[in-house]
């Protein structure tokens, strides 16, 4: 046994090869779902073990189980492509579902923390209906307190939905400020 926690770190450390399989292995096996997910990865990729996607699918199974939802995104993956088990489009569903839930979960603690990032990638959700109701009221809302902290591509987004009128009344004169704002934070768009 061990403390598993102190195990996981050392495989971290190791990053990716044989040593890094050793420790995520020797956690994994206590449960440790961290461990258990990257030991899942390492199997994916073949990095310091033999590449098998049964064995993948089985850790990162393991690790889905207990809420890791990067874990939860990866599973579904597989279950959509059959990668390591049988391609399954309900599975592939529901574990992509608990992942959405997972990251909104945390994105809406960080983002009521204050972390502008969060505010920011919570605005998205709610613009794009990505795993929420789409709400451009919320987006707003979201969008200003990110805006607010300095984040340019909110302060674009923002920007955006003033033009439009979308979630807030139209107004170019606030439009132009934000778009103004993220301009001198360099905000870039890619279209």
């Amino acid at each position: 046994q061990g403390f598993a926690m102190a195990q996981y770190n050392l495989g971290a450390l190791y990053g990716y090869g044989p040593k890094a399989a050793y420790w995520f292995r020797l956690a994994a096996h206590q449960g440790y779902a961290s461990a258990q997910f990257s030991l899942g990865q390492l199997y994916s990729v073949g990095q310091g073990v033999p590449q098998d996607y049964g064995k993948a699918a089985h850790w990162v199974h393991l690790a889905a189980k207990q809420g890791e939802a990067d874990a939860q995104t990866i599973l579904g993956n597989f279950y959509a492509i059959g990668l390591g088990v049988p391609q399954n489009n309900a599975k592939a569903a529901y574990w992509s579902r608990l992942a959405a839930e997972n990251h909104h979960h945390w994105i809406r603690l960080a983002a009521k923390q204050g972390n502008a990032a969060a505010q920011y990638n919570l605005g998205d959700l709610y613009a794009t209906g990505q795993g929420v109701p789409q709400d451009y009221v919320k987006a707003a809302y979201w969008y200003r307190l990110a805006a607010k902290r300095g984040n340019a591509a909110a302060q674009y987004n923002l920007g955006d939905l003033y033009v439009i009128g979308l979630g807030v009344p139209q107004d170019k004169a606030k439009a132009a400020y934000w778009y103004q704002l993220a301009a001198k934070n360099k905000h870039h768009v890619f279209h």
